[in-house]
């Protein structure tokens, strides 16, 4: 066979494994190696995965595939947490701010919620997407140059 008849079959079996789910193989692999990122911006922020005082358990984050796209999002019971880091505690609230509601007997009643003081905010979500910004497409080259190098025999 010649040389270019050989590099012609062998990236036509390539595009064939990554048509079968050799892609989804690979985005899988990423998220694995990019998830604990997340979780070590989480670390940097507070020194562990938790807010005390708070019940949702650990910051963590989880990946998900949909379609050939990759998402890192925090699980749901840490989007809260996740959102007082990014943004800061009663950011967009002036003390004593509540909801006024009808009651019985046609009264207006003021309902506070309780003041817990502001916290600044830390950004850990946006240095975390700038940190996987970085560091995705070193990653996926990595896998991609792997998947090829174990499929394509000289």
């Amino acid at each position: 066979m010649t040389e270019p008849a050989w590099v012609a079959g062998a990236l036509r079996g390539l595009a064939r494994e990554l048509a079968r789910g050799g892609k989804s193989q690979i985005i899988t692999d990423a998220g694995e190696i990019l998830l604990p990122e997340t979780w070590k911006a989480v670390r940097s922020t507070l020194g562990d995965l938790s807010m005390s005082g708070w019940r949702t358990g650990p910051i963590l984050s989880e990946a998900t595939i949909e379609g050939s796209t990759l998402i890192l999002a925090p699980l749901t019971r840490a989007r809260g947490p996740m959102r007082v880091l990014e943004s800061g505690r009663n950011a967009d609230r002036a003390k004593g701010s509540g909801t006024r509601s009808a009651v019985r007997g046609g009264r207006i009643s003021n309902r506070n919620s309780r003041w817990n003081g502001r916290t600044p905010a830390k950004h850990t979500w946006t240095e975390t997407r700038a940190r996987l910004d970085h560091e995705a497409p070193e990653v996926m080259l990595a896998l991609i140059v792997e998947f090829v190098e174990a499929r394509i025999v000289k």
